[in-house]
């Protein structure tokens, strides 16, 4: 790796720094081991006494006696029991957060041997933890020493993978040391082993989208908004969402506070703002419920004047602008926001009657199912044919009361077998075209 990278490069210097670094700890194991006692909700720790904290969401610095944004090797330990579980984190806050998550999602590991014991043994209550040793982000100290170097997305990965590399071998010190009774394996798994410098992301086009940090300083640049969402671990959708905003989200790749900056767009400077829902009051100065039931109005500023009247916000949608999502303007019925509209951008309020609005079944148009169709029942043995006006009348003639019996219906529809040995099934229009039986 460091073969490839070119000479008198600040960050080929930086990489050899901390190399050694990396590769004193691998020479002097025993120097990454504590000698620690654990007992009730205190940890002595090379004569330090440290303070074990309650498992919760909101874990400030000041309770944690570190920084939680910082990374390194964390102890859990059950207080009844003593039993431990080491563990390691990039970011503290984040993976207790993660472990709080986790345990109740069997899809994300929620059934292995840790999460079960602290369901079988009184939940997270019973369970306290400490930071026991911190270890640098190098791609923060980094930024730090180099305030205008810009990084490269494959730089960025090799510096993470450095992160990752020194916590990993610490857990697996720690692991090796006190022999966790909670842990599942006593084997670290390292998994970046495969570097190739064809990973290199050069930057060949104009840039669309720039990534700052917490202090205002570019760290890296992309050519399109999908390569930015995959390369800071986030959706394209929290990426638009982001962009341009001025406000920080958490880079899980990263593991940084970003702010996203998109280039080209014409309102850069304009900042995006969100309405939260819950906070908008509804629409002043109208009775709602004098509205007509199956109709949504579009009301100009002056809530007066009608701008157009639909069947509903799917009508609206696609008439107002060709668009079949019409969530832009579902979500602001009868609130106290408009909605710009046309291709004039025309601001308008959405309304409707509210009982319309709250029985969603009312609005939707009736479906041309096979079941409303009139069927004919024909009994070969006498040559009887019977018509019912659909498919759920003659289940309630058969007997049969659940939903999944019109499959059997349509199993004897123009059969090979018949129903009971007996019957058989039409609709009543391919019925017609047969002669010779009698319909009753």
């Amino acid at each position: 790796m460091i073969n490839n990278l070119p000479d008198n490069d600040e960050f080929k210097a930086y990489l050899i720094s901390i190399f050694s670094k990396i590769v004193s700890l691998i020479k002097s194991p025993e120097e990454t081991f504590i000698s620690s006692n654990y007992m009730g909700n205190q940890l002595d720790c090379k004569g330090k006494t440290l303070k074990l904290l309650p498992i919760k969401r909101s874990t400030s610095k000041k309770e944690i006696q570190t920084d939680v944004s910082t990374g390194g090797i964390y102890l859990i330990i059950h207080t009844l029991t003593n039993f431990i579980y080491i563990g390691s984190a990039i970011n503290f806050s984040a993976r207790l957060n993660q472990h709080l998550m986790n345990s109740t999602r069997p899809l994300r590991g929620g059934k292995n041997k840790f999460y079960v014991y602290v369901k079988t043994n009184g939940g997270w209550s019973n369970f306290y933890w400490i930071p026991l040793v911190e270890t640098p982000n190098y791609i923060l100290e980094f930024v730090n020493l180099n305030p205008t170097y810009k990084l490269s997305l494959n730089q960025l990965y090799i510096l993470r993978s450095f992160t990752q590399f020194q916590i990993l071998l610490y857990e697996q010190s720690y692991i090796s040391y006190f022999k966790p009774q909670l842990n599942t394996s006593k084997t670290v798994v390292f998994p970046f082993s495969n570097w190739s410098p064809k990973y290199e992301a050069k930057l060949s086009g104009a840039v669309e989208i720039q990534v700052y940090d917490n202090k205002n300083r570019l760290i890296i640049e992309f050519l399109s908004k999908y390569k930015a969402a995959s390369g800071l671990g986030i959706t394209n959708t929290t990426l638009r969402r982001y962009s341009n905003t001025h406000k920080y989200i958490y880079s899980p790749f990263l593991d940084l506070d970003i702010r996203i900056a998109e280039k080209n767009d014409p309102m850069n400077k304009r900042v995006k703002k969100y309405d939260n829902m819950t906070q908008l009051p509804e629409i002043s100065g109208l009775n709602l419920y004098s509205l007509e039931i199956g109709v949504l109005v579009a009301l100009l500023e002056d809530k007066v004047t009608v701008f157009g009247t639909f069947k509903s916000p799917g009508e609206a949608a696609l008439i107002l602008d060709q668009k079949k999502d019409s969530r832009y303007i579902s979500r602001y019925i009868n609130l106290e926001r408009t909605v710009t509209v046309g291709p004039d951008k025309i601001p308008v309020f959405f309304i409707m009657n509210p009982n319309y609005k709250k029985n969603s079944s009312l609005r939707k148009a009736p479906k041309s199912a096979h079941n409303l169709k009139a069927i004919v029942m024909v009994d070969t043995l006498t040559g009887v044919a019977t018509k019912y006006s659909s498919v759920k009348e003659l289940l309630i003639v058969l007997g049969l009361k659940s939903t999944y019996s019109t499959s059997i219906v349509k199993r004897y529809m123009n059969p090979i077998k018949l129903y009971k040995g007996r019957y058989e099934f039409h609709y009543e229009k391919d019925y017609y075209s047969r002669s010779g039986d009698k319909l009753i």
